[in-house]
C-alpha cells in the first residue's frame, strides 16, 4: 500500500540526508540510481523452534532498488531513525524495547 504523498517525501528527504547516494551499484556496477520503494517491507523473525512462525517481532523496512538491475536493499526504520516519520513519536517504553532488541538484549 503506498505511503501518504506527504510521508513519502519526508522520508525520501530523511534517506538521501541520512544515507546519500549508493553508487555505484554493488551488484551491476552501473552508477544508476537508486529509488526509494513508495511503502514498507516488513520481516518477520522466525521462531527458532519452527520453520516459519507469525507473530509481534517483526522489523520495518525501507526498500531502495536499483534502476538498473533491480538490487534492493533494505534500510531499518527503526535503526534509520525514521520511525516517528512514519508513526508519529515512539513512546517511551517501546523505545526502551527498541533499543534492548537493537543492543543485542533479548532478557524481555
Amino acid at each position: 500500500m503506498p505511503l501518504p504523498l506527504d510521508v513519502y517525501n519526508r522520508l525520501l528527504a530523511f534517506v538521501t540526508e541520512k544515507v546519500g547516494r549508493i553508487r555505484p551499484c554493488p551488484v551491476c556496477g552501473q552508477d544508476a540510481n537508486f529509488q526509494l520503494l513508495n511503502g514498507v517491507v516488513n520481516l518477520i523473525f522466525a521462531d527458532s523452534t519452527a520453520s516459519f512462525a507469525i507473530g509481534p517481532n517483526y522489523a520495518t523496512h525501507l526498500v531502495l532498488i536499483c534502476g538498473k538491475c533491480g538490487n534492493t536493499n533494505l534500510l531499518n526504520v527503526n535503526i534509520l531513525g525514521a520511525m516517528d516519520i512514519l508513526n508519529g513519536p515512539v513512546d517511551a517504553v517501546v523505545q526502551t524495547e527498541l533499543d534492548k532488541l537493537i543492543q543485542g538484549d533479548t532478557s524481555g
